[in-house]
């Protein structure tokens, strides 16, 4: 069993660690928003564009940021979480399709590089 005197310390010492925790989220912020001007300074002194920024960053294109949910950006698109009508389909394998977007399979990209990938077209 534990004593009142432990008690109230292990909630002394919570309450400390949320205070710290708010100090260093603070400080996080503080320093990110620091960096996030001298990058922008940068870019408008260099005379950069957001898509070339984002393709350094490491993606094709920028994407749109229209909301946050539980904290977590969230990209909202009319298409998003809908399926679509495949349309091709592999001519040696008619159970494999591709809807023609994202990755494209192996098989199409065979098609593709032959400039035969209109063959595969579901009508």
């Amino acid at each position: 069993m534990v004593d009142l005197t432990t008690s109230s310390k292990i909630q002394k010492l919570k309450a400390q660690i949320k205070k710290l925790e708010q100090k260093e989220n603070i400080l996080v912020a503080r320093k990110q928003a620091r960096a996030l001007t001298q990058i922008t300074t940068l870019v408008k002194t260099n005379g950069l564009s957001v898509a070339q920024v984002t393709t350094a960053l490491g993606r094709r294109t920028p994407k749109k940021i229209t909301k946050r949910i539980e904290g977590k950006a969230v990209n909202e698109s009319k298409l998003a979480g809908r399926k679509i009508a495949p349309k091709y389909q592999n001519p040696a394998n008619a159970t494999e399709t591709w809807t023609g977007r994202g990755r494209a399979p192996k098989w199409a990209l065979e098609l593709k590089a032959a400039g035969k990938l209109d063959t595969a077209l579901i009508r």
